[in-house]
């Protein structure tokens, strides 16, 4: 097999606002990694003020944030490696406080054009977390931006071409669904990676929104399966997806 040029490698780029939030698009990412896609990751925040568990019922108590931050550095950093994930940058905003800043945004917008994904990754704007819901904003604001003629230092500007909103514990609207039932093996494994992050109850809400989107494929075959929405303002071309995939 020859070398693919750099100018030809795929990329798929996920603005995440806590360390397992990839989770809700790691299926997707697997069979992107299989199809050639270079996984890019940008994760907002350190996940420290999130809940510690210790087992299915009991939570820890009194536990210094730092020392929780380490603990979930530690588990995206094996999670990233089950789903093939090949760089990942900390933008070390503060957990549940995601806010509007422009200097966020214009860093945002230098990864964008540095990267030049193909597909893009962000939650949607109605999810139950306040930092899901502020960093698909921003996020947005900067897939946008990063294809006008604005801040020339920050390269040449780039339109992705497919950007995709994803689910978290509340259903968006399903406007394109991914069959992911070869990777529930490791996305199970990763699920277990965030022990700290993620009881049973949680489990189960996660596998059954999944069991859902492949009940509504009316597919026999499908037993798991990822949505996600396409923003109002920026649509999917249907030529650019056709020479993504090589259709």
């Amino acid at each position: 097999m020859t070398n693919k040029s750099q100018d030809s490698i795929k990329k798929a780029l996920v603005f995440s606002p806590h360390p397992d939030d990839h989770l809700c698009c790691a299926g997707t990412l697997m069979f992107l990694k299989d199809k050639g896609f270079e996984i890019h990751e940008v994760v907002a925040t350190g996940g420290e003020k999130g809940p510690w568990w210790v087992s299915e019922t009991e939570k820890k108590r009194d536990f210094d944030k730092k020392e929780l931050k380490k603990v979930r550095k530690g588990e995206i950093s094996k999670a990233s490696q089950i789903i093939g994930i090949g760089q990942t940058t900390f933008l070390g905003l503060p957990d549940s406080k995601i806010i509007r800043d422009p200097e966020i945004i214009e860093e945002m917008v230098g990864i964008i054009r540095k990267e030049k994904p193909e597909i893009v990754f962000t939650f949607n704007q109605k999810d139950y977390h306040c930092d899901h819901r502020e960093l698909s904003k921003i996020a947005l604001e900067a897939l946008e931006k990063a294809s006008w003629h604005y801040l020339p230092e920050k390269g040449d500007p780039w339109r992705a071409p497919v950007i995709l909103l994803m689910e978290g514990f509340y259903f968006g609207k399903a406007h394109l669904v991914v069959d992911i039932t070869p990777y529930l093996g490791r996305k199970n494994k990763l699920i277990d990676v965030y022990r700290s992050q993620i009881n049973s109850r949680e489990r189960k809400l996660l596998e059954s929104m999944n069991f859902y989107r492949a009940f509504s494929t009316r597919d026999d075959k499908i037993l798991a399966a990822e949505a996600f929405e396409i923003p109002d303002e920026l649509p999917i071309c249907l030529n650019r997806l056709i020479e993504i995939f090589d259709l």
